[in-house]
């Protein structure tokens, strides 16, 4: 199969797969095709990321529905990060071996042990990220496409495309400034200027 074939097929399978009807897959598919084509990663990437995501969210959810509905991935450019909070070291260690085989790769393990956050506390970190996501949508000096955010218990994951290192920095300084934000971890990757 050809490249270019075997991209448009993971990019069909990625939209058919968050559509409920006919309106939904029309609407979903400008809105992925155009989210993905704007970003620095282009629609390949997007695909190729996409594919990833699949790979290990198949084998943890194989592996223990705990696991599975526990750790969450970032993704961007082939980066894998894993996110999450899981009870046990044992589960930790495995969610980090399943992802390593399944994405072919390195992956960052950054799941954390202990008990659920419980409603309040994940109620503030969505909170941290919408806020954040803001942010940055209104910031005339970011990409704001190019990133993802998630927070868990206070501690911010940035991952994605800089366009330089001082849309880099701007983005980390953001995060900074949102109130509750305990820590910021940022996993960007900034073009090197040759």
């Amino acid at each position: 199969m050809p490249r270019s074939c075997s991209t448009s097929a993971l990019i069909v399978l990625l939209i058919s797969l968050t559509a409920c009807g006919p309106r939904d897959l029309l609407l979903g598919t400008g809105a992925a095709v155009g989210t993905a084509s704007l970003q620095e990663r282009g629609l390949r990437g997007a695909a190729s990321d996409y594919g990833l995501r699949l790979a290990i969210n198949d084998a943890w959810f194989k592996a223990s529905l705990d696991l599975y509905e526990r750790a969450s991935l970032m993704i961007s450019n082939g980066r894998v990060v894993m996110i999450g909070r899981v009870p046990s070291e044992e589960l930790r260690i495995r969610a980090h071996a399943l992802a390593e085989t399944a994405a072919r790769r390195p992956v960052i393990n950054r799941l954390t042990v202990g008990d659920d956050l419980g409603f309040q506390r994940e109620l503030a970190d969505k909170s941290i990220s919408l806020q954040l996501q803001s942010a940055l949508t209104f910031d005339r000096d970011v990409n704001a496409v190019n990133y993802d955010v998630a927070t868990v218990n206070g501690v911010v994951y940035l991952i994605g495309e800089a366009q330089n290192e001082r849309e880099e920095r701007r983005v980390r300084y953001l995060a900074t400034t949102i109130s509750g934000v305990q820590a910021v971890e940022s996993f960007i990757q900034v073009p090197e200027i040759l």
